[in-house]
């Protein structure tokens, strides 16, 4: 592996040439370790960023542990760019690697290196930590997004950063979830369209004889709910919704509620944990949402909408009910799918979602469960939205 002068090397020339000790943070000998620290503090006090060398707080692994590695075919790992098996031969715990092939979102073939798993994956010394998450119905070792290894998933072709949770299996390990690449499978197309969505939504025309909204129960009203031709929409927060949820992060939910607003095609109340999906609020400050042909029921059907948030687009249905005077929820999955971190208590962001929900009488998921189904409807209806304001 090239690492040119290193952080070792720099320190080294560093303490050459200085007579006086460093500035603003002392030099001193340490004895802990940057594996799973880059960037920042070790746990012992010595440091992993950049600026360790010229300081003299350098970890002993600084170097090896940190210096970047991108899709160096002499040392391939978990993560590392593949076209075909022979791009991964190495040794993961008695596990030999193989390359994952996919298709992005406009069917461009990619693939990167990876073991199955249940529970925990392996690391390796020079490369980003890695995850257990479900691809394709099993569990897969991916690469962690990380700034210092991949560029935050840039240089793995084909794959995009999102929040996932740990595929935990049979294994009784302990649920976790975590920023990970995982493969794109957003089209450009749907990229612009998402950036053309967000541009009809950067001035309001408030839903006549509706009030302000808030984010939180106790909170000020701030929030307004605005009106185009063919959907209302809202840009708030995202609090996570668990209801329904069966597995985790919402069997962790202290909030949980067994039921929601909606049920699937198979009669089972609507997964929050698997099933992407928002909620709109119930009757009051002036908004009934069945006033505009939004609904959701039991017979596995829900209004259609639009999530945006930083630059990602989803669609998705109306799935649950919400308190009245309170916008900004989504459930889980929806949450995961869109790189917002997922878990009911921690999770969640304070600002910068938009919410876009289609109105009038065909603007119905159905079945509410199916990814596909919310897509197709979505797409229509967003180009519609589009034409028409």
């Amino acid at each position: 592996m090239t690492t040119g002068l290193g952080l070792m090397g720099a320190l080294l020339m560093t303490l050459a040439g200085c007579d006086t000790a460093p500035q603003g943070r002392e030099a001193t000998a340490f004895a802990g370790s940057c594996e799973g620290h880059c960037g920042g503090m070790a746990p012992a006090g010595c440091y992993c960023d950049p600026d360790c060398a010229a300081s003299g707080d350098c970890c002993p692994d600084a170097e090896l542990a940190c210096t970047p590695v991108t899709a160096n075919e002499d040392d391939p790992w978990i993560g590392t760019p593949c076209v075909d098996d022979q791009d991964c031969r190495f040794d993961a715990n008695g596990v030999e690697g193989s390359c994952m092939g996919f298709e992005d979102g406009d069917g461009v073939s990619h693939g990167f290196c990876s073991v199955p798993c249940a529970g925990p994956c392996p690391d390796s010394t020079g490369h980003a930590m890695t995850f257990c998450v479900e691809l394709e119905g099993a569990g897969q070792c991916v690469s962690t997004s990380d700034s210092t290894f991949n560029d935050n998933c840039e240089e793995i072709p084909g794959t995009r950063s999102a929040f996932r949770s740990r595929f935990v299996g049979s294994s009784g390990a302990s649920s976790s979830a975590r920023s990970v690449c995982v493969p794109d499978q957003r089209s450009a197309a749907t990229g612009d369209l998402a950036a053309d969505l967000l541009a009809l939504t950067q001035d309001c025309d408030r839903l006549e004889g509706t009030q302000l909204f808030r984010t939180d129960a106790g909170r000020a009203r701030t929030i307004e709910i605005c009106e185009l031709d063919g959907a209302i929409w809202w840009r708030a927060d995202a609090d996570i919704d668990c209801d329904g949820g069966r597995s985790e992060p919402c069997t962790s939910d202290p909030w949980y509620q067994p039921s929601t607003s909606s049920k699937d095609s198979t009669g089972q109340f609507v997964d929050s944990a698997t099933v992407p999906h928002f909620v709109v609020p119930m009757s009051g400050s002036g908004f009934n949402p069945r006033d505009h042909g939004i609904k959701t029921n039991w017979s596995a059907i829900g209004s259609a909408g639009a999530i945006l948030y930083d630059g990602q687009l989803l669609f998705a249905p109306y799935a649950d009910a919400g308190p009245r005077h309170v916008v900004g929820e989504l459930s889980a999955a929806a949450a995961a799918a869109l790189g917002i971190p997922n878990h009911p208590v921690s999770g969640g962001v304070a600002d910068g979602v938009t919410y876009i929900v289609f109105t009038g009488p065909d603007t119905y998921v159905s079945p509410i469960e199916s990814r596909e189904a919310a897509e197709s409807l979505g797409e229509e209806l967003a180009q519609r939205l589009l034409e028409n304001n």
